[in-house]
């Protein structure tokens, strides 16, 4: 495995228990957002039985100064050594990896229906963040909706930060969904059938690519919706499951 040297440059709070980390960006290291990397932490002292690796998504989008990845903190060795490392602490990663990216431009329909659609859960915002950062900054013609659901406000890692991007981008619909915050005055629900045809414009079959990111038994509710429901075709549907995180 091709392994680059990098330091932990900053870690910043971006939920409850949701931390982001930034490393240096080691000298050529090219990545596409939304793919992922292995991340090695050379001098873990005692690691656990998951040893001194883990693999999380890339969060920042590829013109950010830094890398970055986001994570739920549990208590696991490497969690709760990073979480506390003096910054400057090595930290080794891979070569990016995954197809769980936006298509070529060149495959969109010209039409007045969304391109695509995001559904995500918890921390599986993490290719997303990634993709919506890069596609508003350098102002990409895709169509782009976002539904994100999680319990609280709290919960919800890059809340203002999605809403920002919203704002900016006319091509970009945020739909945040907090399912146990009686106070949230937007939707509640979770992920239906109903929500969505209440919010997207019909047919469905106009839909160039679902996308959807989240723990396993949400990736797997979520499909099946999409498949058995909404008669979307499989190789319109990508989705990345995040498990232990």
């Amino acid at each position: 495995m091709n392994l680059f040297r990098t330091t932990l440059v900053s870690r910043q709070e971006v939920a409850e228990n949701t931390l982001s980390f930034f490393f240096e960006k080691p000298l050529h290291y090219d990545f596409i957002a939304g793919q992922y990397a292995g991340w090695t932490i050379p001098n873990l002292p005692n690691p656990d039985a998951e040893g001194r690796a883990r693999t999380f998504t890339i969060s920042s989008a590829p013109f950010e100064p830094h890398l970055s990845f986001t994570t739920r903190i549990r208590q696991t060795t490497f969690k709760q050594f990073l979480s506390h490392a003096p910054l400057g602490t090595e930290i080794q990663v891979s070569a990016p990896e995954g197809d769980f990216i936006l298509p070529s431009l060149p495959v969109y329909k010209s039409t007045s229906l969304p391109a695509v659609v995001f559904l995500a859960a918890g921390i599986g915002i993490t290719p997303f963040r990634s993709i919506l950062t890069r596609v508003t900054h350098d102002h990409l013609p895709y169509k782009i909706h976002l539904f994100y659901s999680n319990h609280t406000r709290q919960d919800t890692a890059f809340l203002e930060e999605l809403t920002t991007l919203e704002h900016q981008n006319p091509n970009f619909r945020f739909v945040p969904i907090m399912t146990q915050d009686p106070t949230w005055p937007g939707e509640k629900s979770p992920i239906t059938p109903s929500l969505l045809t209440k919010i997207l414009p019909s047919p469905f079959s106009n839909l160039n690519s679902v996308y959807v990111s989240g723990p396993p038994a949400f990736v797997t509710s979520l499909r099946e919706m999409l498949f058995k429901k909404l008669r979307i075709p499989a190789e319109s549907v990508l989705s990345d499951s995040f498990t232990g995180y």
